[in-house]
């Protein structure tokens, strides 16, 4: 049986208080969007989660036209709107890269999810990254570790 999104809502933050200089007080950026439910530029009905292990050169390949949504449905994405990546580790480099491979989303990310917190986000919602037989896979791969936990999770549309 198919899920059914309600209410989705992707909010990335990062806040301080600086207690002195020019520039004292809270500071607060953050990125937050609430796109409707829907299959038109903007919107939002599929919702992907994978948590996963990775060792070194042994890369985890996911295929949008064939996800798993959180209901064990299979589904096709049509655009790729959000993604948040997590690294769960705790051990100093086992970084986790996103991106190139056979057909692949995109090209390799030079940046990586480190550990101890490290994760990466994308947020393009309109019109969102087209997905299609050439374009459909998100290659994930760990620069070291045989045992490197991590999540992500897709937003998007058909």
């Amino acid at each position: 049986m198919s899920i059914t999104l309600s209410n989705p809502s992707i909010v990335v933050q990062a806040s301080a208080d600086v207690a002195s200089g020019l520039l004292s007080g809270s500071h607060i950026h953050r990125i937050a969007q609430t796109p409707n439910v829907g299959t038109s530029a903007g919107n939002v009905n599929l919702l992907a989660p994978y948590s996963f292990t990775l060792a070194t050169g042994t890369p985890l390949s996911i295929d949008l036209t064939a996800a798993i949504d959180a209901g064990g449905n299979t589904v096709t994405f049509g655009h790729l709107t959000h993604y948040v990546l997590e690294n769960l580790s705790t051990v100093s480099g086992e970084n986790i890269a996103i991106g190139g491979g056979s057909n692949g989303v995109f090209t390799l990310d030079p940046t990586t999810a480190k550990p101890n917190g490290g994760a990466k986000f994308l947020a393009d919602p309109n019109p969102g990254i087209t997905i299609d037989s050439t374009h459909k896979i998100i290659t994930l791969a760990a620069a070291a570790g045989t045992a490197v936990a991590g999540r992500i999770t897709f937003y998007g549309r058909t």
